[in-house]
């Protein structure tokens, strides 16, 4: 998924919850934000899989396009995605600002 800020963010987290199927496992995640300025976890919880990327403190990001992705395996064939959520919240120009949705 890709974010979009049109001025600095001073806080960012972002949270991708994927629901649980068949032989669900995380295979993995990326962003092009830099690796040092996230703190990015993957947790199982009951019923999804939860990955959340944060920004970390004193750590900003000017305007830009910034790209997340979540990679997991699961059972051979299709995957509906449409249970899927993700909901980002962020300090933006100094106002709070979120967004949600699903896949």
């Amino acid at each position: 998924m890709t974010l979009v800020t049109g001025e600095t963010a001073t806080a960012l987290e972002l949270t991708v919850r994927v629901v649980t199927t068949p032989y669900l496992s995380s295979s993995g995640f990326w962003s092009t934000i830099p690796a040092d300025h996230l703190t990015t976890t993957v947790e199982q919880q009951p019923g999804a899989l939860v990955y959340r990327f944060t920004l970390k403190p004193g750590t900003s990001l000017g305007a830009g396009s910034y790209t997340f992705a979540v990679q997991y395996h699961h059972a051979v064939g299709g995957r509906d995605p449409g249970r899927d959520t993700y909901r980002a919240t962020a300090t933006v120009g100094g106002r709070p600002v979120a967004v949600s949705g699903g896949f």
